[in-house]
């Protein structure tokens, strides 16, 4: 069932309805383990962007997975930034980007911002991180449609990832890759070292950041 979604009607399985609106910040919740995914069907970014649009979605984590310290990078190829979604589950939230003070939000109030540097973002309670591709039209400089991430916040990361790739279709794929400072030199990708020197520092974080072709 859904719990203070604006314009929701809540209900069994099928029986759920909503109007054309933003549910971001709405509380879901159920007896029985569920999976949510935040999704648009074609998204410009930013909305005056006019062109061009594509599909967003990812899984949405519980509140109990959320995080306080968060360590970016842009996104390859992209000159003007990427636009972030901070959203809170707790009142009396102060999100910091790099070292200065931001924003105060209240539970399921969230905030947008159009970032264009390695960033580190530290928040006083839980949030949700969602950073998002823009459209061409607003970047001429990418080749490439919009698209949602969520950001994993430290307390998340593994020590191993198994990515995939399209075989057909892209001239060529980005990983952004964030790891702690001191572990430059020891990342490999196929087993093949990534040399230290591709990784920036993020602010006073002690991580580093890198987009791997």
């Amino acid at each position: 069932r859904v719990l203070d979604a604006a314009n929701a009607t809540a209900g069994t399985l099928n029986q759920v309805a909503f109007t054309a609106a933003d549910l971001s910040g709405s509380r879901v919740s159920a007896d029985k383990p569920i999976g949510v995914f935040a999704a648009h069907s074609a998204a410009t970014i930013p909305a005056q962007a006019v062109c061009c649009a594509d599909h967003l979605v990812e899984q949405v984590p519980p509140v109990n997975a959320w995080g306080k310290r968060f360590a970016t990078v842009p996104f390859a190829t992209r000159t003007k930034g990427d636009f972030f979604r901070f959203i809170a589950a707790e009142d009396d939230t102060a999100i910091y980007l790099n070292g200065s003070l931001s924003y105060t939000l209240n539970a399921g109030q969230y905030v947008e911002r159009l970032v264009t540097t390695p960033t580190e973002i530290i928040s006083t309670r839980p949030i949700m991180v969602a950073q998002y591709a823009t459209s061409v039209r607003f970047d001429p400089s990418s080749d490439s449609d919009p698209f949602l991430m969520i950001v994993p916040p430290y307390s998340q990361f593994l020590d191993h990832y198994t990515i995939s790739t399209p075989v057909s279709g892209f001239s060529i794929n980005y990983a952004n890759v964030i790891a702690p400072t001191a572990s430059l030199g020891g990342i490999t990708l196929d087993g093949a070292p990534l040399p230290a020197t591709g990784f920036t520092s993020i602010g006073a974080s002690g991580f580093s950041g890198a987009q791997i072709p």
